[in-house]
């Protein structure tokens, strides 16, 4: 009969043959040579009792096994590229549409003084003029933020393009993508 013994390094039940009895062993569990007894000492822990279903029909069924994931579940995963994207077009539209709220009391002398027949140079001319040789605020600001804009726009278009390579949360990628289509366009009414 085999003998079953608790290993004195790490508490694991070792089952050997009678041969071995009293002689060194390796536990199989910790890699320690251990000296087996000659006889079986080990006792298993009773075991708890299990709660039986109750005799009535509750009306749900028993699964013996607990059903795989399913494949539409949502993946934990962030995705931070995506989250800047998004934060980065947004701001970028923002820019273009206090630029265009900056601008707007101002397009129709600028158009003026287009369809009067002058150049670029001239009418930078003319407003360096009419504001006693300095840039406007009206015109330094709105500037700016164009610019700003620009920069904006860039580094959203580039984020956006990386969180769409990533799996969780594409979507937000994807939705920066089409805020930074709409800033080209606002951009093109300003004027």
């Amino acid at each position: 009969m085999d003998i079953q013994f608790q290993c004195p390094a790490c508490s694991q039940p070792i089952e050997i043959g009678p041969e071995w009895g009293g002689k060194a062993v390796v536990c199989p569990y910790c890699n320690k040579t251990v000296t087996a007894p000659q006889e079986s000492t080990y006792q298993p822990a009773p075991e708890a009792p299990v709660a039986r279903p109750s005799p009535a029909p509750t009306g749900f069924e028993v699964v013996d096994e607990v059903p795989a994931m399913p494949q539409y579940a949502r993946p934990g995963g962030r995705n931070p590229i995506a989250v800047w994207a998004l934060m980065l077009s947004c701001a970028s539209l923002v820019c273009v549409v206090i630029a265009k709220v900056i601008f707007a009391p101002h397009i129709p002398e600028m158009q003026r003084l287009v369809n009067d027949g002058k150049t670029p140079m001239e009418v930078q001319q003319f407003i360096l003029e009419q504001h006693g040789g300095t840039l406007p605020d009206w015109l330094l600001h709105g500037s700016l933020l164009v610019f700003l804009a620009l920069l904006l726009w860039l580094a959203g278009l580039v984020c956006a393009l990386l969180g769409v390579r990533q799996e969780p949360r594409r979507r937000l990628a994807v939705m920066s993508l089409i805020t930074l289509g709409a800033v080209p366009i606002l951009t093109c009414c300003i004027g």
